[in-house]
């Protein structure tokens, strides 16, 4: 059973299309399954790269992320990159990032249903 989404000591947002994020960091979330926790990555788009930073971007939410843990990757604007606690972490195509997004929503779904039926 799906338990309550946590930030450390802060709440969590919604964006104008239901998604949640934390702030101050959309790319940082955890997922509290009983004692179980999961931080989640956050797929981004970037669109603008500066050195070892990018501006990030998600439904709507922009963020500065580091490229330092890809810099053996060719990473260019336009390209899908997981986001971990302000870092890419991995290059992602199209469809994985479509793939994550869609499985975030539906864990977003299943824990507004499990709150509204407690």
């Amino acid at each position: 059973m799906l338990a309550k989404s946590e930030t450390r000591g802060r709440d969590a947002r919604r964006d104008k299309s239901g998604v949640r994020f934390h702030e101050p960091d959309p790319a940082f979330s955890v997922i509290v399954y009983g004692e179980r926790t999961m931080c989640l990555g956050v797929p981004m788009r970037i669109v603008e790269i500066d050195g070892f930073k990018a501006r990030c971007e998600a439904r709507g939410i922009e963020r500065q992320a580091s490229l330092f843990l890809l810099q053996h990757e060719n990473v260019q604007v336009g390209d899908m990159v997981m986001i971990h606690v302000g870092n890419a972490i991995q290059k992602m195509s199209e469809e994985e990032a479509l793939s994550a997004w869609e499985i975030y929503d539906e864990m977003l779904a299943l824990e507004d249903e499990a709150n509204r039926s407690a």
